[in-house]
């Protein structure tokens, strides 16, 4: 019983309480009536007391699905009313859709700022992206409009399930709906590549030019390391450019010898706050409901 109960997911319950449950109700005519419906043919049944325990009645077998389904039954909990009862049961799936709901727009739209944020940072983008740096700055500017869509749309499906939840299911029923949001993900995911790319190189080049963690570069950097950090930069803006012409650009003070100290830990927390933004981004698409988990309860009420 144990096994069964643990495979199934659902956490044991008490021994007594099956046998109250086993005595109080004909589980054969239960079964029975299950399975005289076609669709339901083999469902699991589970059944919830008074206080929350939780018992399986029957483990589903495949017949009407390869795809588990379970019947459950559900006791009012302890001094709580047949009304009171019937307005918890319509209301507790919009709760838990509200809080998902909020959940998601935080993520969505705390990403979306601090994507705003890297693009307002933007110029100190360019010199990690090298060639590119116009492709990555059109990706990552796409990336923080589809998140601000995102974000306006969360907070408007929010709105919707305190006020009317009727609309949010409208929604969702219309092909062209889910396929905005759908397409705003794959913007979002890959603005998450581009910034992946280019905190890859910030990495690499931090660590080839000072032999340090991206921590320690946060930390601060000595003259030398600074200096060897704008040559690697400059190399990268100007692959042409040799050890030799580079000298005679710096001497010419067409080029900086060192970025200033003050310069540095801005640059690098701007690539910070684009991975952080990035990761957010991809966890909101990740909750976005292109994959979603359904379950599937029936309740009923049976009168002694």
């Amino acid at each position: 019983m144990t096994v069964a109960l643990f495979k199934d997911g659902f956490p044991s319950a008490h021994r007594t309480t099956r046998q109250r449950i086993e005595s109080s109700l004909d589980l054969r005519r239960l079964f029975f009536a299950i399975d005289a419906d076609p669709t339901l043919i083999g469902a699991g049944v589970v059944y919830i007391d008074g206080d929350f325990n939780v018992v399986v009645l029957r483990e589903f077998q495949a017949i009407c699905s390869v795809r588990p389904i379970k019947v459950v039954l559900r006791e009012p909990p302890r001094y709580v009313g047949p009304v009171e009862f019937k307005r918890m049961l319509e209301h507790e799936p919009r709760e838990s859709e509200w809080v998902a709901e909020a959940l998601r727009t935080t993520v969505t739209c705390t990403g979306a700022l601090l994507s705003w944020h890297v693009i307002y940072s933007g110029i100190a983008l360019m010199p990690f992206t090298g060639g590119a740096s116009v492709v990555v700055s059109f990706i990552g500017t796409a990336a923080a409009v589809a998140g601000l869509f995102q974000c306006a749309a969360g907070v408007y499906r929010t709105v919707n399930e305190v006020w009317d939840p009727q609309m949010n299911d409208y929604l969702d029923s219309n092909a062209w709906y889910e396929g905005v949001m759908a397409a705003l993900d794959a913007v979002s995911l890959l603005g998450v590549a581009s910034s992946a790319v280019t905190t890859v190189k910030v990495i690499n080049l931090s660590k080839r030019a000072t032999g340090k963690p991206l921590r320690e570069v946060l930390r601060g950097l000595s003259r030398q390391e600074r200096a060897k950090l704008t040559n690697e930069l400059l190399i990268i803006q100007d692959p042409r450019l040799t050890p030799k012409l580079l000298k005679l650009k710096q001497a010419a003070r067409n080029a900086p010898k060192r970025i200033p100290a003050t310069k540095i830990k801005p640059i690098i927390a701007t690539h910070r706050n684009d991975a952080i933004a990035a990761a957010l981004g991809l966890a909101s698409s990740g909750m976005s409901g292109n994959t979603k988990t359904l379950a599937i309860g029936i309740y009923e009420e049976f009168s002694e």
